[in-house]
């Protein structure tokens, strides 16, 4: 079993990039956040599970850190604000900087980063100011590894006279296939102009091509008033953008809006508000989509009719923005909830974090801390809540949440940033200016010793604190996990690809009676029908929200050939690329959701046992040393043809139906292969759904023995180490 690891990378505690895998490499999450603090750091304090050990530390002297991400490999670290740094994601070592300075030459302020699917791009957004020393939007993007600027686009407000107004913008992200970014904000209204207190806003959503920065679309929101878009999503089909944030009204003071626009044209398909109970003011900060793309979830600071601040966290349908339920918090004493941060899995749970100062905050019975540790007189005022973070997990069709609790010590504390591993952990990153803040014994920092004021969070409000970064274990009622995800044949640490066969290894996924020899899916009824299924006995799975379809499982408690149970799937065809979740569904109960990267092609030969590739002579008998099958297999000859068999190499040329259990077709190249280093000729074809046949020529004078056979298709090779056995 492959030994996983995850690394953190924080800003100012605003939301976390996430790298996890093998050797610590795998998929990435970005933070969207804005902050102050040039501090990029690993682990400040962790609970309910290891965690929190000090991996690196880097400063930057100039200017403020805002956010982070993490490269799709999950080896770089990449860290914006007033420039733009890329780390070494395994040391910390500085790669490159770069910086913008914008049409007035005094430098930018950048709020958001995200990575493109490929890893080759990074973009980034915020505001520059111009020549009248008003900010505008600003857009960024650079070439990964170098920093080379690529382009950049500006965007102004435009007021009444014609003139130009203050843009600013908040949130950023890509599409899935790479070939679009969007950006959302706030823009100048044209009938005022202005910052924020001498004028009013729009919401101002732009997209750009990925490519090129030119705009695609631009589209406004106006209800009148002051609108001031907050955050970003885009659904898992990259069809759909949605943008939330707060917009005033004349009878309601602000509301969460809400606003769905079609992703190619920037049409709007819907919009929706949330007024709360007392019809005062309510604030978005945070948006997610489901996996599913059919619910988009909104949380954030709703006003009471008695209380200070409410936590509000308002479901969405995704087609038609039909409210689908509001769930609100308001503890005794009508004191500051507020929601911050977001995210939603695969079987529909929802992870909120936040701040609370209410002392009956609805906590579970494994809560790490039952009460709350108290608030602090030192911040009050405006919109700024005081008191414990918290952190909780919710049912929507339960009345009391599945995980709850309070993480603060005497004075205040609050989370700003959520972000789930492929292991289902939960990471959360906040400030903290509690002395007796509890930490692990690994903790990279172990005391409070203060901190200067930042402009941190939503709240954009001046904080002074340090920072915290706190590790859940994900409650999971029947502990199946799933702990590695492969194309077969290649290491998890290569990611996976649409209609591949993949090896999902894990814990507790399929039941404890499971037969020694396993279940396979020979007796299925769907193939009567010309089908694969997607579910043999309890067992299902799905990627991307997607069912696969279901080969085989066997369990560790059973198996004499598994050492942890493992379900084998054909990926469903999905043009998604990028960061996906896998979920293994035994009956009624769901594993933990596992992230996987999607690559076009993650080519890939079977092995009968390492190092040997399956294959066979032109003759179907087996191929490989005469020890490795005694009395079946034998080695190959030189300028003989024989048959190699491979997974994960993408679709062919010929279009496949979802399902069918009947494929076939070529790829759309040749691939270039090699044996025991000199060049072979080789063709290939799919002869089954996901496999497909090489029939690659032996090359004169190879060594006889084992020789490395080695094919390269879309710059991707396969694995260095795999053998073929000549005589």
């Amino acid at each position: 079993m492959v030994r996983r690891c995850v690394r953190i990378a924080v800003t100012a505690g605003v939301l976390l990039g996430v790298s996890s895998g093998a050797g610590c490499t795998a998929q990435s999450a970005t933070s969207q956040t804005a902050t102050s603090q040039s501090v990029v750091a690993s682990a400040a304090s962790a609970a309910s599970g290891s965690g929190g050990q000090q991996l690196w530390v880097a400063r930057y002297s100039d200017g403020g850190g805002t956010a982070v991400a993490t490269s799709p490999a999950g080896n770089a670290v990449f860290v914006t604000g007033s420039a733009t740094i890329r780390y070494d994601a395994a040391t910390g070592a500085r790669r490159w900087v770069s910086r913008y300075k914008g049409p007035a030459k005094v430098g930018s302020g950048l709020r958001a980063v995200t990575v493109s699917p490929d890893g080759s791009r990074v973009f980034v957004t915020g505001e520059t100011w111009n020549a009248l020393n008003l900010p505008e939007y600003v857009t960024i993007a650079y070439d990964a590894s170098t920093g080379s600027q690529l382009w950049v686009s500006l965007h102004a407000g435009q007021a009444a006279s014609g003139g130009l107004a203050a843009a600013e913008a908040w949130s950023m992200a890509v599409s899935p296939d790479g070939k679009v970014v969007y950006v959302t904000g706030q823009s100048g209204h044209a009938l005022a102009g202005g910052r924020i207190k001498r004028g009013v806003y729009d919401y101002v959503t732009i997209a750009y091509a990925a490519a090129t920065g030119k705009a695609l679309w631009i589209s406004h929101y106006d209800n009148g008033g002051n609108d001031q878009g907050r955050a970003i999503a885009i659904s898992p089909s990259g069809n759909v953008v949605y943008v939330t944030g707060r917009s005033f009204a004349s009878d309601t003071g602000y509301d969460y809006a809400t606003i769905a626009y079609n992703a190619a044209s920037g049409r709007k398909l819907w919009v929706a508000r949330y007024n709360g109970r007392a019809s005062m003011n309510e604030f978005a900060y945070a948006i997610t989509v489901a996996p599913d793309g059919k619910s988009v979830d909104i949380t954030g600071v709703s006003y009471g009719r008695t209380s200070r601040t409410d936590f509000a966290t308002v479901s969405y349908s995704a087609a038609t923005g039909r409210q689908l339920w509001v769930g609100r918090y308001n503890g005794t004493g009508n004191l500051d909830d507020a929601g911050a941060a977001l995210a939603v899995d695969a079987s529909g749970l929802i992870y909120l974090a936040g701040v609370t100062d209410s002392s009956n905050f609805p906590v579970t019975q494994d809560a790490v801390q039952s009460t709350v540790g108290g608030d602090s007189a030192s911040v009050s005022g405006g919109y700024f809540p005081k008191g414990d973070g918290f952190f909780a997990i919710v049912d929507p069709n339960q009345a009391k949440p599945v995980y709850s609790t309070y993480f603060g010590g005497k004075y205040d504390d609050f989370f700003l940033g959520l972000a789930r591993d492929s292991s289902g952990n939960v990471w959360l990153a906040g400030l903290t200016q509690s002395p007796n803040l509890k930490v692990t014994p690994s903790a990279a920092q172990s005391s409070y010793t203060g901190g200067p004021a930042s402009n941190v969070g939503p709240w954009d409000a001046p904080y002074p604190g340090q920072v915290m970064l706190v590790k859940f274990t994900t409650p999971n009622a029947s502990g199946a996990v799933i702990t590695s995800v492969d194309v077969a044949g290649s290491p998890a640490s290569a990611g996976i690809a649409q209609n591949a066969w993949l090896e999902i290894k894990g814990t507790n996924l399929v039941p404890a009676n499971t037969p020694a020899a396993g279940v396979i899916w020979s007796s299925a009824p769907e193939f009567s029908q010309g089908r694969m299924p997607t579910q043999i006995g309890t067992i299902s799975v799905t990627v991307n929200g997607k069912p696969a379809y279901v080969y085989f499982y066997c369990s560790a408690l059973t198996s004499t050939i598994c050492t942890s149970d493992q379900v084998n799937v054909l990926s469903p065809l999905d043009s998604t690329l990028g960061s996906v979740q896998i979920v293994v569904s035994n009956g009624s109960t769901a594993s933990a959701p596992y992230t996987a990267t999607v690559k076009t092609a993650v080519p890939s030969f079977l092995l009968f046992s390492a190092p040997y590739v399956v294959a066979t002579h032109a003759d179907y008998s087996l191929l490989g040393p005469t020890s490795l099958y005694p009395g079946l297999s034998t080695p190959a000859n030189p300028n003989e043809t024989v048959l190699v068999y491979g997974v994960g190499w993408g679709l062919p040329t010929t279009p496949i139906t979802p399902g069918s259990s009947s494929q076939f077709g070529s790829l759309p190249a040749t691939p270039v292969c090699t044996v025991g280093g000199s060049n072979a000729a080789v063709s290939a074809a799919l002869i089954s759904p996901g496999l497909y046949q090489f029939n690659i020529t032996v090359p004169t004078g190879v060594k006889s023995g084992d020789n490395t056979v080695n094919c390269t298709y879309n710059s991707v090779s396969t694995p260095a180490a795999d053998v073929l056995a000549v005589q």
